[in-house]
């Protein structure tokens, strides 16, 4: 069942990603995953999603841009749920504003 769930989370982003303009949730955690009345996972809660409206950047360019960036677009703020965070874009990390 868990297997399940993890796939229909997967999916989820998947679709989210594959959007134009892509859209990033930036705060999935276990509060914002939900089960319907036949067990199925939905993720839930946008408030916090962001659109991404640029190409990727060539790899030559990613490989020189700073560590915060993750697939070539820079995250610009530190949102969502600390406890859920990637280091990279925790409240540690350096964002795109140098802060």
């Amino acid at each position: 069942m868990v297997s399940t769930w993890a796939y229909d989370l997967a999916q989820a982003i998947q679709f989210l990603h594959a959007l134009t303009p892509k859209l990033i949730h930036r705060d999935i955690k276990p509060n914002n995953v939900m089960l319907d009345k036949d067990l199925n996972c939905k993720l839930g809660d946008f408030g916090l999603c962001k659109t991404v409206t640029h190409s990727l950047r060539t790899s030559a360019s990613r490989a020189s841009a700073p560590s915060t960036g993750v697939g070539g677009y820079m995250m610009t703020g530190h949102v969502g749920t600390y406890g859920y965070m990637a280091p990279e874009v925790g409240p540690d990390a350096v964002d795109a504003d140098g802060q």
